[in-house]
């Protein structure tokens, strides 16, 4: 480096991603017009260029029904983790462990996480997306149908059809009852047609008289909610 009669000078060293890592020397002398060389100036460096590993979320589902959602981080040892939820920073934890717990809350709808690790070098890891749905809403019925008029005669069957609001898991079987005049409980036989969509048949006896109640519960939609009695 020229000085040109200066006694000060700032100087950049650019290090190539592919130099060796580890603690390194920088060693300083200067020269001046009459040829008298200075002692040696040593300063120890360390270099990292290499990026972090990416981290690694586990246990985000693809659709939950919780408002605060629990799941671990993987992610390089004393680096600074950052999360996103939707473009927004929700956590920003520096020197973590390998494995970090975090519970984040959620409002309805769709998520996008985004996570990346820092390292004291300032180098970033390439980020890693994890997209999913939190589903609050509890299941309703939208509509139920019951064929024929409202007057039951005695083994006169009738088909009847629910509605829901939402998906539903199939798999599990809601609680359908009827309750006729002073309490009588008769369970009709029904299937899912859609995940939408129930069918079944009711049918009455000799002394099943006066006003009928239809009950259904128990049914849980795709993100696990329950509904309430309806």
């Amino acid at each position: 480096i020229g000085l040109d009669g200066k006694t000060f000078v700032e100087a950049t060293y650019s290090i190539p991603q592919n130099e060796v890592q580890g603690f390194g020397t920088l060693r300083l002398d200067s020269l001046d017009k009459a040829g008298n060389m200075s002692s040696t100036s040593d300063s120890s460096i360390f270099i990292d260029t290499i990026h972090p590993v990416s981290p690694q979320l586990n246990g985000v589902p693809d659709l939950t029904p919780l408002t605060d959602l629990p799941f671990t981080v993987d992610s390089e040892h004393l680096s600074t983790l950052t999360l996103k939820d939707n473009g927004t920073v929700v956590a920003l934890l520096p020197s973590v462990d390998v494995t970090t717990e975090l519970l984040i809350p959620l409002t309805e709808g769709a998520h996008e996480f985004e996570a990346y690790s820092t390292d004291s070098a300032g180098n970033s890891s390439l980020s890693t997306w994890v997209s999913f749905i939190a589903d609050h809403t509890t299941p309703t019925v939208n509509h139920l149908t019951l064929l024929g008029n409202e007057l039951v005669s005695f083994d006169d069957n009738r088909s009847f059809s629910v509605v829901f609001s939402e998906q539903m898991n199939t798999t599990i079987s809601p609680t359908i009852n009827i309750r006729v005049g002073s309490g009588v409980l008769k369970s009709p036989s029904f299937e899912f047609v859609t995940s939408t969509l129930i069918e079944g048949e009711l049918s009455f006896d000799v002394g099943d008289d006066g006003d009928s109640v239809f009950e259904i519960s128990g049914g849980v939609d795709l993100a696990g909610n329950e509904m309430h009695g309806t």
